[in-house]
């Protein structure tokens, strides 16, 4: 009987330390997963930062305009222009970043006007140096135009089980593939997509939930 109850004891122990090893690995896997999405939204932002003067185009709207209300988070913002959401191209130029192989997807950004405001490396106007604050001078009064970058990465959780269950997913699915890059395939044969859309698919697994939208012509 005592031999039974140490049996009992000693499985209820290992039960607790398999238990609070798990946990660790989740918890280890979880913060992995975090640096790598923070990573690529990282380079999202300052990819974007450095194609503002010289793409226009991809500034998705001016949310100083009277019946324009920006959201905290564009992506979430049905208000948002179609096509406004870009995706970082991928290379070592000036404004490309390449996405490692455990990034379910490309970083993507969304640019927005802020409008005019007062520059202040530049601004000597009222109470703006120490001049004019002591003396009452006034100087000249200087704006620039503020933009607003908000960048999100794909979630590697999702490409890990992508990679994972490729083949069985493949044999359920007809031959489909749930961890291509869709687009990069796309452009290798010469096409190009464009505006390109990124949504989700509802009621559809997470590993086969992403969507992209848009239309395929061939590159000039």
């Amino acid at each position: 009987m005592i031999a039974l109850i140490l049996l009992v004891v000693l499985t209820l122990v290992g039960f607790a330390a398999i238990r609070g090893t798990l946990i660790q690995q989740k918890m280890a896997a979880n913060q992995y997963d975090r640096q790598i999405a923070f990573q690529s939204a990282e380079a999202a932002l300052r990819a974007a930062k450095l194609r503002i003067i010289g793409n226009p185009a991809e500034v998705a709207r001016n949310c100083r305009t009277g019946s324009t209300v920006c959201l905290s988070n564009p992506f979430n913002d049905t208000n948002l222009p179609t096509g406004s959401i870009y995706d970082v191209n991928a290379g070592t130029a000036a404004g490309q970043f390449s996405a490692s192989a455990m990034a379910a997807s490309k970083p993507q950004y969304v640019i927005e006007n802020m409008g005019n405001w007062a520059d202040p490396e530049s601004d000597t106007g009222f109470d703006q140096s120490a001049n004019s604050y002591n003396y009452g001078n006034s100087g000249g009064s200087t704006t620039a135009v503020y933009y607003r970058i908000t960048a999100r990465s794909g979630d590697p959780a999702v490409a890990r089980w992508q990679d994972r269950l490729e083949r069985p997913w493949g044999w359920l699915g007809a031959g489909c593939h749930p961890n291509r890059d869709t687009l990069a395939q796309l452009e290798a044969t010469g096409l190009l997509a464009e505006p390109v859309e990124r949504d989700q698919m509802p009621k559809a697994p997470p590993i086969v939930r992403p969507l992209v939208r848009g239309e395929a012509r061939r590159a000039s």
